[in-house]
């Protein structure tokens, strides 16, 4: 089952990813590295969760109870560990990280506006 939850959301994902890079220019499309970022950091569970919770008023005999405690288990798990190392896993995507600090050109370009409407103050680099 949880093959085809990761399968599920790659083909959301990057599916969608690709549809709007088609109508990006290429200096502000999604990068590979960020859809892999959208897809991992994503799967967590909530849309599960609301059903699982709907299941114990709908579901007789303790049903929606027991399927209420799995969903919820799993939700948890997937939040401490998908969660916990979602960073790393943008570490090592170079997302985010000093090494390769805004080097996509949007993440420039939004900065470059920042600066410039006043939101951001420029830092000497001394």
């Amino acid at each position: 089952m949880q093959v085809f939850i990761l399968v599920a959301r790659a083909a959301n994902v990057f599916s969608c990813a690709y549809i709007l890079n088609l109508a990006r220019p290429p200096n502000s499309q999604i990068p590979r590295e960020y859809q892999l970022a959208l897809w991992y950091s994503g799967l967590r569970g909530a849309m599960a969760f609301a059903l699982a919770l709907q299941s114990v008023h709908d579901l007789p005999d303790g049903h929606g109870e027991t399927i209420f405690t799995a969903t919820t288990s799993i939700v948890v798990l997937t939040v401490l560990l998908i969660g916990g190392s979602t960073g790393t896993m943008l570490e090592a995507l170079q997302v985010v990280g000093d090494s390769n600090r805004y080097r996509h050109p949007y993440e420039r370009r939004i900065l470059r506006e920042a600066v410039r409407k006043g939101h951001l103050v420029r830092a000497n680099s001394n």
